[in-house]
C-alpha cells in the first residue's frame, strides 16, 4: 500500500470524527446507567478509550533488507524498514504543515517501508539518507503531536458535556 504521507486529511477532521464516535457510544449507554453514573468517572472512561497516540518513530530499530546485487547493473535498490509506535493512520493526516517527502512510503501497522536506489559503490550513503527521511517524517508528526496535546485532554470535556446533556434529557422525560 503505497502512500504519500501527511496529505489525506487533517488531524482536526480525524479528532472531530473520534469525538463524534465517542458521543455516539455515550448515546448508546443504557438510560439507567447514565442516570446513576458518576459523570466524571464515566467521562474519564470514555475519553481514555478514545485517546489518540501520535506515532513515535523508533530510529534505533531501523533495518534494511539485503540488497540484491545483479551483475551488469551499477545500481541497487535497498528497502528500509522504519519502526514506530502509535496509530499508523495518523501518517496520512496533516497537523497544518507537512514536509516534502519525495519517495513513496508504504504504511503498515508498526512500520514504514521505503526504498532507495544507490550505486553499488555508494552504499555508505544509505544511512545518512535514511536519517534525513526519518527527520522529515518527524517534522510532519510534530504538528500532529502539538494538536493532540490539546485535543486529547479536551475529549474528557466533550464526554462530560455529552453525559450531562443526556442525563438532563433523561431526567426530563
Amino acid at each position: 500500500m503505497y502512500s504519500s504521507l501527511f496529505n489525506l486529511g487533517t488531524i482536526d477532521d480525524h479528532i472531530l470524527n473520534i469525538r463524534n464516535q465517542m458521543c455516539g457510544e455515550i448515546d448508546g449507554v443504557p438510560a439507567s446507567e447514565i442516570i446513576g453514573a458518576n459523570v466524571d468517572s464515566l467521562a474519564a472512561e470514555f475519553s481514555a478509550k478514545f485517546q489518540v497516540a501520535c506515532p513515535l518513530l523508533l530510529p534505533k530499530e531501523i533495518y534494511c533488507e539485503e540488497p540484491a546485487f545483479t551483475g551488469g547493473h551499477e545500481e541497487v535498490s535497498v528497502r528500509v524498514h522504519l519502526p514506530f509506535s502509535g496509530h499508523h493512520q495518523l501518517f496520512k493526516l496533516s497537523g497544518g504543515s507537512a514536509p516534502i517527502i519525495s519517495q513513496p512510503i508504504e504504511i503498515y501497522p508498526g512500520e514504514l517501508v521505503f526504498s532507495f536506489r544507490l550505486e553499488k559503490n555508494k552504499l555508505d550513503q544509505l544511512h545518512p539518507r535514511v536519517l534525513a527521511v526519518a527527520g522529515r517524517i518527524k517534522e510532519g508528526l510534530a504538528s500532529i503531536q502539538q494538536k493532540l496535546e490539546f485535543y486529547n485532554p479536551d475529549l474528557k470535556k466533550w464526554a462530560v458535556q455529552k453525559i450531562e446533556e443526556r442525563k438532563a434529557h433523561l431526567v426530563l422525560q
